[in-house]
């Protein structure tokens, strides 16, 4: 009997494994398949425009919330593979592998709340100039 509850928490383990990485993969395809289509098909200036029925608004809600699920399937990538990750990622030491997990939360954490500023005189700011013209 325990032998075959070690098989059921295997299986179990390797389906949530395959659950996060086809989520991840195309939670990612979707965001920068978004991404290049909100930098590149909607025109400035046009007016309202829509892509497949979606304004860039929807679309950029919907870039948000693939990102948020992209997320959680990150998370719960790196706690099925947490062993392999203190193993061979991280070179058997795993205070470098919590450095380096800590230094992604960090880095996403702080372009997430990065302060924005705004330039009220753009020809002092010639990266701003293309925005006002």
């Amino acid at each position: 009997k325990q032998t075959r509850n070690v098989a059921v928490q295997h299986n179990m383990k390797t389906s949530l494994r395959r659950i996060a990485d086809f989520t991840l993969y195309f939670s990612f395809c979707f965001l920068l398949g978004s991404g290049l289509l909100m930098k590149f098909s909607f025109v400035r200036g046009l007016g309202p425009q829509t892509a497949l029925g979606l304004s860039k608004p929807e679309w950029c809600d919907l870039h948000l919330l693939a990102g948020a699920v992209m997320l959680c399937a990150a998370i719960l990538h790196l706690a099925l593979n947490s062993q392999w990750i203190c193993k061979v990622g991280a070179f058997g030491k795993k205070r470098l592998a919590i450095f380096i997990i800590a230094l992604g939360i960090i880095l996403t954490l702080f372009l997430a709340f990065c302060p924005v500023k705004t330039c009220e005189q753009s020809d002092k700011h010639p990266r701003m100039q293309r925005f006002h013209k």
